[in-house]
């Protein structure tokens, strides 16, 4: 015959009935960081970034939706990132630039999450279904970048004064 499954083999417990540990060890061990992106890698992530999103809506959306980018313009936003100096090849790798860590570490978060680009797709479908206009949706885009921009003015000029060093990365 076949083996019991895993479960069969547990002896039968009752809730609040003591149990006896017949053997321990504590190991030191560090986790791992995740391997740094090559560019396939992150090609496959930016098309599959639903799986990055926590919130369900953006999750579905970004799913429907195929990703961030398109296949024809996904090499061209890498190829820019590394022009820009966010991103060197190390080999197949991309290593994120002390530039890119400056950039990251004074965006809000809205920036930083792909729920955002999810958002602005729902947007835009509502506007292709004619439930809402789209120069009412540009002029919400251009006062949040106005506020973001002077925001990260603020930001920025704060790093300088404290000894920070993003005057170097942008």
């Amino acid at each position: 015959g076949e083996d019991p499954i895993e479960q069969d083999k547990l002896p039968h417990v009752n809730q609040g009935e003591p149990a006896v540990i017949s053997n321990s060890s504590i190991d030191s061990k560090l986790t791992r960081p995740s391997p740094h992106f090559t560019e396939s890698s992150l090609l496959a992530a930016m098309e599959n970034i639903s799986r990055f999103v926590t919130e369900e809506k953006f999750k579905k959306i970004l799913a429907d939706t195929a990703g961030l980018g398109t296949p024809a313009t996904r090499a061209g936003i890498i190829q820019g990132a590394v022009d820009k100096g966010y991103f060197k090849r190390q080999k197949k790798m991309l290593i994120a630039t002390e530039k890119a860590h400056a950039l990251i570490s004074i965006m809000p978060s809205a920036i930083k999450s792909p729920g955002m680009t999810a958002a602005w797709e729902q947007e835009l479908e509502n506007i292709a279904s004619g439930n809402c206009n789209m120069t009412v949706f540009m002029n919400q885009i251009t006062n949040w970048i106005c506020k973001l921009v002077q925001q990260l003015k603020l930001n920025s000029e704060a790093l300088v004064e404290s000894g920070g060093n993003i005057a170097k990365a942008f």
